[in-house]
């Protein structure tokens, strides 16, 4: 066994113990010489100096599962000292040794304080169960995970975009022509500044490390229609030639623009001219597959449909694979069309989503044509709809982004007037068939916030404008998230949303100003209220309230949600309360009515909750 001489090798037994092996060899004689054995625990592959048991409580006679339970360390309960990482080396666990996810809302090494949250699988009603807190490990790194934790969390930032499997870039809609600037339903169409639009994207994906590829999702030229000089080949040549600068592999989706037979090329020409390959193909990276449809078929190409051709070739041969998949194309497999009047959808939509959801694979669908940023989640799969290139005049205005996916995950990441956005969200709007741009909102991963872009009021007389949903069902649940009004009208939280006319709501305004019955306003004053759908109810103050926040303030709202019962803490004192049970249960999320730039803070938590919670006792420590 020469390897092995001199060699030192360091065993961890799953319970208790850490060994050090030396392995030796004289002639034929092996020697085992065991040295520096320190007790311990050895969990996720960490040597943990200490642990205590923690017995939670059931106390409202209620089975409960995944309930996340509070853990509050101080210097009466827990030695400080004895965290040998700042904190950071901290495991949990059932009795059986099974890791919990958990996640630690602070952690203040001298000061002796922490709040920790673990989720537990299980609480019997009226029992007791066990939990084990490891920690003592100089080396153990934080496994904390707010999102693995609760049944929402955001913290407004990218978490994947330092850590992805698979990063590339996207532009739609350029609409290349040097016809005059013309407006439309969707926004004011920029030709004029099509150089300095293509050039600062294309600059923008090559200085972008790491990327994979870049892909345009069509409308790469306008049409001759239009008017202009440039015949629709002339077009072609003309953005190819930025567009062919790009450093890294890229991609094309035929649009109507680019080969409607009425005004664009044909699509032999299309290939010809550029680094297209096939009408619609696929394309493997790791464990990915991107697949590329073309839509441009049928009686109308604003609209098109796949064909039947098509629809057997995405289902037996795109989609038949272990690989996560992509999913580009022009005309929307979504239902929302934005303020077109005429359907700008794929017409066999259903008959396609049914394929992308029968094989179980789609992580999103990325698309253009529609000239809005939005997102449906429809059985699962995110459709993210982006915003024309050629949208809008002005250096603010260049639309792109840079998508970042790990696993399941898919966080899009907007600049120049292209929103962030990631696959938890959806936006409603009373007045806009229930949807709204996601553009309105904006993930600020920068400074890590939501930021409400627009200056939306609600067409039907409805409490919000627009809100942010989170897809997440719960009849009794706690809402945890700061806001800032920053302009003065309503900023809040919606629960319990059904449709945009049966919902509960808090909110809040400094400057609330009500309609009369003769059309008349008058204002009221700084407001705090609880709402079902347009009518305050409990103790809400409407009467001046000269405690509401500034709109300089950054406050933490909290709803909590049990049985008929409805409460709302500010910086976590009760200020409202109400009962009220019509609406048993439905979404929550984030709204604002007129509020331009008003802002939401982290963390925006949804969780289970009870009343009285379970009860925490904390053992002694055990080495």
């Amino acid at each position: 066994m020469p390897a092995f001489i001199g060699r030192k090798t360091v065993l961890h037994t799953p319970t208790t113990n850490k060994v050090k092996i030396t392995v030796q060899q004289a002639g034929r004689i092996i020697i085992l010489k065991i040295s520096d054995v320190s007790k311990g625990y050895y969990i996720d592959g960490y040597l943990f100096k200490y642990r205590r048991a923690i017995t939670i409580q059931e106390q409202t006679g209620s089975d409960l599962t995944d309930y996340q339970v509070r853990i509050d360390l101080d210097a009466t309960n827990f030695n400080f000292s004895h965290f040998l990482n700042e904190g950071n080396d901290l495991r949990f666990t059932d009795v059986e040794g099974n890791l919990l996810d958990y996640w630690v809302e602070s952690m203040d090494i001298a000061a002796q304080q922490a709040t920790i949250w673990v989720k537990v699988p299980s609480i019997p009603a009226n029992s007791t169960v066990d939990i084990y807190m490891y920690y003592g490990n100089s080396e153990a790194e934080s496994a904390s995970d707010g999102r693995a934790c609760f049944d929402f969390f955001d913290d407004f930032s990218c978490e994947i975009c330092s850590d992805y499997d698979l990063k590339f870039g996207v532009f739609t809609d350029l609409h290349w022509t040097d016809a005059e600037n013309y407006d439309t339903r969707m926004g004011y169409r920029c030709c004029s500044e099509r150089v300095d639009k293509i050039t600062e994207v294309i600059n923008a994906f090559n200085n972008e490390p790491d990327l994979s590829f870049v892909i345009e999702l069509g409308d790469f030229i306008d049409n001759e229609a239009q008017g202009g000089t440039l015949t629709a080949e002339e077009q072609l040549q003309q953005a190819e030639s930025y567009y062919s600068q790009v450093q890294v592999p890229r991609y094309y989706v035929y649009g109507n623009h680019d080969v409607d037979p009425n005004y664009g090329v044909t699509k032999e020409y299309f290939k010809e001219n550029t680094a297209k390959n096939d009408d619609y193909e696929y394309y493997d990276y790791g464990n990915y597959r991107i697949i590329i449809l073309d839509a441009n078929y049928g009686s109308s190409y604003t609209t098109g449909e796949i064909p039947d051709e098509e629809l057997t070739w995405l289902e037996n041969d795109a989609l038949n694979t272990s690989k996560k998949c992509i999913v580009f194309t022009h005309q929307p497999l979504s239902e929302y069309k934005g303020e077109w009047l005429a359907d700008v959808r794929i017409t066999n939509r259903a008959d396609v989503r049914a394929v992308l959801e029968n094989a179980g694979n789609v992580i999103a669908v990325i698309q253009g044509h529609v000239h809005g940023c939005f997102k449906e989640v429809i059985n699962g799969i995110p459709y993210f709809t982006l915003e024309g290139l050629v949208d809008e005049c002005g250096a603010d205005n260049r639309p792109y982004c840079i998508v970042f996916v790990k696993g399941n995950k898919v966080f899009i990441r907007g600049y120049k007037g292209m929103a962030s956005m990631r696959e938890a969200y959806h936006t409603v709007a009373p007045g806009r068939n229930d949807r709204a741009e996601d553009k309105y909102f904006d993930v600020d991963v920068t400074n890590t916030k939501l930021i409400e872009q627009a200056n939306i009021w609600t067409a039907a007389g409805d409490p919000f404008g627009v809100a942010y949903l989170v897809g997440v069902n719960l009849a009794n649940f706690e809402v945890r998230v700061k806001t800032k009004e920053v302009d003065d009208d309503i900023i809040g939280v919606l629960f319990c949303y059904q449709n945009s006319s049966a919902f509960y709501h808090y909110s809040y305004s400094n400057n609330y100003t009500g309609t009369n019955a003769d059309g008349t306003n008058t204002y009221y004053g700084p407001e705090r209220w609880i709402g079902k759908d347009t009518t305050a109810i409990g103790d809400s103050n409407l009467a001046s309230d000269d405690n509401a926040p500034a709109v300089t303030d950054i406050v933490e709202i909290i709803i909590r949600r049990s049985g008929s019962s409805i409460k709302v803490l500010q910086d976590g004192v009760e200020i409202l309360t109400a009962t009220e049970a019509t609406y048993g249960s439905g979404d929550i999320g984030l709204m604002t009515n007129g509020c331009q730039a008003g802002e939401f803070h982290p963390p925006f938590i949804v969780r289970k909750y009870t009343e009285p919670e379970p009860s925490v006792a904390i053992g002694e420590e055990e080495t």
